[in-house]
């Protein structure tokens, strides 16, 4: 008999080309079919092996997905391997299943990538896999009662009432040995640079670390194909004990979060008992006081969170990073994070649209207060003109750019509220086109129309309401927080003047702090002004000006070419714009009583109102004289 060949090389598997690989199989390069690699719900590898080549040739080399995988397959020398015919045909013989008992492993990089054969005998497409999904997914949409129980973690059940429409499959958990969720601790004393510290719900273990139980916890859970060895939550963690004195935990459920996403949305909730299991012993034998614990979880982890917050009595924070929106979407609330999980929940909505368009967030409020950045929808800078010229400096980080960049950007505006001066403060509004036309500036007189986004959230004044959104706009890129001003023209309405004029308003704002808000066109082309009636902007900036003490305005009439009403011949009418007065607040002073204090009036001195002639610069300056009639 032939003897088989040597291996190949790690970084040139056979049968599998470099350029073919990815993390979910690799491509067959004459059928160009993908190669499932793992049925998860049996654990066995399905793959079909033409009938032509004798079972004991059949050589599997070393490969990511057992590093102890033997070179050659013999019944007699590993009896636990096997060969079995299904008795389809593919390729003249019939496909195989060979049983196997592994684990995948826990990071997404180390996902196996092939299962080479001798070069003879390419891999072929598989019938197994796709059966036995179906037949998964027949078994877990019958509307019938399901238990997952631990004996440490207790029991969870699956009825009826967790099936719906926008959640048709509910499989059980996986064990809590799969999931193997994990805990790194973070303190100023400890801050896992370089190594990770593990915390376990044991004194023992506790106490050999720098777990201080006087000072808050902050728990950071990934989620979907993600673990706790990611560079953002390292980050996030070194920010937040920077920002704070905290004790701040990284949790790890990567090998939970990787298999089909039915089935990590149900893993979900072990890792919240997880979580769950961990305060409690923190609050039983430490004496920690429950109002101190903040759960931060992105995406599936915001349910985690939600998870863990119903078996905390008392827990204080949960924030949401952008909640997943599949299976979650108008769910059932024990489903989906609520406002009941905690004393305070905020969320922070910034991939909005539904799955059907490659949305993984939700529009769905699901906290006491739930941010809308730039409208909650696709963010500013994800676009993929953008994100194409980043890729070409970092494949990698470009690449994730493209898929998740609205859904990520969550992350990073938390992040940017740790050390960013800007305050990030989010207005309430019945709508985000209401807000972008600056008519929601009020916190009103309890303070209760605003919050801060980010890690001050929990300073809002009424706590006990729910549902309330709140908007504010952000940059394309870090530093993403803008200061907001309101400017409302009061125009008036001399005999001379036209009914309406059309064009664009562009202004100087100069402010008591010696900063300038320079030339900024605040209208859009054809901007219509009605005389006699008010006209409301909102005008964002990095520029904080504090109270605005001289406006420069420069009015422009522009015709529409396809609105022959707009037209307007020097001779025969009248161009200018006529303002009485201008009031500018700046937004981010807070509470109410300091936004009216930084709130000022400017006008022009010398007259009741002031034309504005088309192509010309007029000045109004801040005066106790000046007139604002609209309340």
């Amino acid at each position: 008999m032939t003897s088989p060949p040597p291996p190949a090389a790690p970084d040139a598997p056979l049968g599998c080309p470099a350029r073919r690989r990815n993390t979910r199989g690799c491509l067959n390069p004459k059928r160009r079919q993908r190669i499932p690699l793992a049925d998860k719900a049996s654990g066995e590898l399905c793959l079909s092996l033409p009938a032509s080549l004798p079972p004991l040739a059949r050589h599997f080399h070393s490969s990511p997905i057992a590093p102890s995988l033997p070179q050659a397959i013999a019944p007699s020398r590993f009896p636990q391997f096997s060969l079995q015919g299904k008795g389809t045909k593919e390729n003249g013989g019939p496909a195989y299943t060979v049983p196997m008992e592994f684990e995948l492993p826990v990071r997404p990089r180390e996902m196996p990538t092939h299962i080479p054969l001798v070069p003879s005998n390419p891999l072929v497409l598989s019938t197994s896999c796709s059966q036995r999904k179906k037949k998964i997914m027949e078994e877990n949409t019958r509307q019938e009662d399901k238990e997952w129980c631990d004996p440490v973690l207790g029991c969870l059940s699956i009825t009826e009432d967790w099936y719906h429409p926008n959640r048709p499959i509910n499989v059980c958990p996986d064990s809590r040995a799969h999931i193997n969720t994990r805990f790194m601790l973070h303190t100023r004393n400890e801050p896992g640079e370089t190594t990770d510290t593990f915390l376990t719900a044991d004194k023992a273990v506790i106490d050999a670390t720098t777990f201080d139980p006087a000072k808050p916890i902050k728990f950071i859970t990934h989620g979907f194909i993600d673990t706790g060895n990611t560079e953002w939550l390292r980050r996030m963690a070194r920010a937040m004990i920077t920002q704070g004195d905290y004790n701040v935990i990284r949790v790890n459920w990567g090998a939970g979060s990787l298999p089909m996403y039915y089935s990590a949305t149900a893993n979900t909730r072990v890792v919240g008992l997880e979580i769950a299991y961990l305060v409690n012993f923190f609050i039983d034998n430490y004496g920690v006081d429950p109002a101190n614990v903040h759960l931060i979880g992105h995406s599936l982890g915001s349910h985690v969170s939600g998870y863990a917050g119903e078996r905390i009595s008392g827990l204080g924070r949960i924030t949401g990073l952008d909640p997943a929106g599949p299976y979650f979407t108008e769910t059932p609330s024990f489903i989906h994070l609520d406002a009941t999980d905690a004393v305070f929940v905020d969320n922070i909505h910034t991939d909005a649209d539904t799955i059907y368009v490659l949305g993984y967030g939700t529009e769905q409020e699901m906290g006491n207060v739930d941010f809308y950045p730039n409208s909650g929808h696709d963010q500013p800078g994800c676009d993929p003109v953008s994100i194409g010229i980043e890729i070409i400096d970092d494949i990698g980080e470009g690449g994730r750019d493209l898929a998740a960049c609205s859904h990520d950007r969550s992350v990073e505006l938390f992040e940017d509220s740790l050390g960013e001066p800007c305050p990030y403060l989010a207005h309430e509004c019945i709508d985000y086109d209401s807000f972008e036309q600056g008519r929601c500036a009020s916190c009103n007189e309890d303070n209760s129309a605003c919050a801060f986004m980010g890690i001050h959230a929990d300073q809002y004044t009424a706590k006990t309401r729910e549902n309330v959104r709140m908007y504010f706009d952000t940059d394309s890129k870090a530093p993403y927080c803008y200061y907001h001003y309101q400017i409302v023209i009061d125009t008036a309405h001399p005999k001379n003047a036209e009914d309406w004029v059309q064009g664009h308003l562009t202004l100087w704002l100069y402010g008591d702090n010696g900063n300038v808000i320079e030339k900024v066109q605040i209208t859009r082309d054809h901007e219509r002004f009605d005389h006699g009636q008010p006209k409301y902007f909102l005008l964002t900036s990095h520029v904080d000006i504090s109270r605005v003490i001289r406006v420069e305005a420069h009015w422009e009439y522009d015709d529409t070419l396809t609105n022959p009403g707009s037209y307007c011949w020097m001779l025969l009418c009248n161009r200018a714009l006529y303002v009485r007065s201008v009031r500018i607040s700046s937004m981010e002073y807070y509470p109410e009583e300091s936004r009216l204090d930084h709130t000022r009036v400017v006008c022009d001195r010398s007259s009741d109102y002031l034309e504005i002639k088309s192509g010309h610069t007029a000045v109004l300056t801040s005066e106790d004289s000046c007139v604002f009639t609209i309340a």
